[in-house]
């Protein structure tokens, strides 16, 4: 589960380190030349932690916009608070399971945590977890669990690039406690996203863009990369102008992300099919 805020400043500190060697190892590149196996290292690593570090700050900033919809109340449709003792029971109960087993939701014994359903999400003691029937990562199943406490389990499915031949790969559950006075929401709960994954669509369409735009990143980055293979070809490779060596580190980094994004597309489609 995500805590916005937390991981928002995590991935915003490593973002700006690797900017900074993203810059060093551009500065000693045009300094010392494209032999420079230090500068090199430090350009790609640097820029492409830098490249992911704006996605997960992108994906985290979103998380906080959403979270503080929910806090506001916005969309939520069933609610209730849990209190310390029952949090406390839930977290020796999931200390029982074995460590892959364990709910996604882990909070602190002791303290009571307040619990917030919308269409597609719960917060629980602040933090944020999606629950959609198609993307990335998807719930398969939602039912009571009994128990004590009784939780509502969650069935969470990741698509992964070994999921295509293990559907094990990529599965985990997300349990949340309902205390006593909660049953009438909790069976709220349970009918919506019930009937969310009866209805869910096809991913086959949604997946399909996917691969198109993963498939043109990989074009527009192979002729960058080309680009910058030529200019530094006609440059000797001795690295006087930067940016034969930004095009080509340029057409790599989103080369590879093109090649990620179709390849999940890929196994997201032979699932769905």
């Amino acid at each position: 589960m995500i805590h916005a805020k937390r991981d928002s400043l995590i991935a915003l500190i490593a973002t700006l380190l690797a900017l900074a060697a993203f810059a060093w190892g551009l500065q000693r590149l045009s300094v010392f030349g494209q032999n420079h196996t230090a500068g090199g290292a430090a350009a790609g690593i640097g820029g492409l932690v830098a490249f992911l570090g704006v996605l997960l700050i992108l994906n985290f900033r979103w998380a906080l916009t959403l979270t503080r919809r929910m806090e506001r109340g916005q969309g939520v449709f069933a609610r209730w608070t849990v209190p310390a003792d029952i949090v406390t029971a839930y977290v020796a109960l999931e200390a029982k399971r074995r460590w892959v087993l364990r709910s996604r939701w882990r909070p602190k014994p002791g303290r009571a945590a307040e619990v917030l359903f919308s269409d597609d999400a719960v917060l629980a003691g602040g933090r944020y977890h999606g629950l959609r029937s198609r993307g990335l990562q998807v719930f398969t199943h939602v039912h009571l669990l009994p128990g004590t406490p009784d939780v509502i389990e969650f069935q969470i499915r990741e698509i992964t690039t070994s999921s295509a031949h293990n559907y094990a790969a990529g599965q985990f559950e997300l349990r949340i406690p309902v205390p006593p006075g909660a049953t009438e929401e909790a069976e709220k709960v349970i009918a919506h996203f019930t009937k969310v994954r009866a209805d869910a669509p096809a991913d086959a369409r949604f997946w399909r863009l996917r691969r198109k735009i993963g498939l043109g990143i990989l074009l527009v980055s192979a002729l960058s990369a080309a680009g910058g293979y030529i200019l530094a070809e006609q440059a000797d490779w001795r690295g006087e102008d930067p940016t034969a060596l930004i095009l080509l580190i340029v057409g790599a980094i989103f080369g590879l992300m093109g090649f990620v994004l179709t390849l999940i597309a890929t196994v997201a489609i032979r699932r769905a099919s």
